[in-house]
């Protein structure tokens, strides 16, 4: 990025990826595959609102879902339970 005073450039701290998910044998990139093209919102304990865009009637809408972090490779998410639920309202942390 420019320098703040505008000359040169600077770099801020590197972030190093986790050595998680799916690999590309091409490139070496690893992470995971899930979609949520209109959006992606974690709430805490490991829950997150997943938004999926859709046509209906030639209108776009979006489909919103409550999804738990698995963290595996080709299931990265899945649908949260009422016990997800129940443990997300159990700690005092979450709210």
């Amino acid at each position: 990025m420019p320098a703040a005073d505008g000359r040169g450039w600077e770099q801020g701290r590197v972030l190093a990826l986790a050595d998680d998910g799916l690999k590309d044998a091409a490139t070496g990139v690893r992470g995971w595959s899930r979609k949520a093209d209109v959006g992606f919102q974690p709430i805490g304990r490991r829950l997150f609102y997943l938004a999926v865009n859709r046509k209906v009637d030639g209108k776009q809408t979006a489909d919103l879902t409550l999804e738990r972090w698995t963290g595996e490779a080709e299931a990265p998410f899945t649908p949260a339970t009422v016990e997800d639920l129940g443990r997300q309202e159990a700690t005092p942390a979450a709210r």
